[in-house]
């Protein structure tokens, strides 16, 4: 059975609610928070199946980021093809697949790994990625940075993670208007389909680091495109084209009626 518990670094102090693991963390500063690894082997152990979800954003509001022992990443991934690891932040949720647990384990260079969640703007990013981005219409920009050893862990090979973030479509636009665009420092691009509802927007990625959420409904100066089947300029200037063709063939069978 799934439980709710609270719990220090030793993986005492057990408190059974409901739902999910929460864990009680040794904060490294306003808005970071270190678990042991004893910790991660208490949420194992009390996890429902291979699921296991460490609710910080509960802990404090103000967590974007969380540092974990490669250790634990590899035990997670060891569970087997249906494990899981859900880290719930101030600015969303990542879920790791047991693929994605199992790269970010190999690829580590240092003893643990460190997840950051920002919520950016498209002026921050690198000069490569805005002109990739140029033509579309930007709502926001997210980033979900891991690094070990200060060294970024991007590719996550085989396996992926789910992004979860708050999101409100603009004024006029819905949910579906929406996808996003992974965009790598060196202005690659690749698009990713997003679901929105229900105050939230969630896509899955192969890579990390940036990602822009576009709406693709809207042109670059933000008015909605309706397709040119129902363009307003075009039909405009078909009717336009039309009254003038009209006019020429009048004038000449009022010329011929004159001769």
């Amino acid at each position: 059975m799934c439980g709710k518990y609270f719990l220090d670094a030793e993986g005492k102090n057990e408190v059974t609610q409901e739902s999910v693991v929460i864990l009680e963390l040794i904060v490294v500063n306003d808005n970071t928070a270190e678990i042991s690894e004893g910790a991660v082997d208490a949420a194992i152990s009390k996890a429902d199946k291979n699921n296991v979800t460490l609710e910080l954003s509960d802990i404090s509001k103000d967590l974007t980021s969380a540092i974990l022992p490669v250790e634990s990443f590899d035990k997670l991934a060891a569970l087997g093809e249906d494990a899981t690891l859900t880290l719930h932040l101030k600015n969303g949720t990542v879920v790791f697949d047991a693929n994605a647990l199992k790269a970010v384990a190999g690829q580590a260079e240092g003893d643990t790994v460190t997840l950051e969640i920002v919520q950016t703007d498209i002026k921050n990013l690198s000069e490569e990625q805005q002109k990739a981005l140029a033509d579309d219409k930007v709502q926001s920009v997210l980033s979900v940075i891991i690094t070990s050893n200060g060294k970024p862990v991007n590719d996550f090979g085989d396996g992926s993670i789910t992004v979860i973030i708050p999101f409100k479509p603009e004024a006029g636009a819905v949910g579906s208007d929406y996808n996003v665009m992974y965009v790598s420092t060196d202005g690659k691009t690749e698009k990713l389909p997003a679901t929105c509802a229900n105050g939230s927007l969630s896509f899955t990625a192969k890579h990390g680091f940036d990602y822009a959420v576009i709406n693709v409904k809207a042109d670059t100066n933000g008015s909605a495109q309706t397709g040119d089947a129902f363009n307003p300029v075009w039909m405009g200037s078909f009717a336009v084209l039309a009254l003038a063709g009209v006019l020429v063939v009048a004038l000449r069978m009022k010329r011929k009626e004159q001769v």
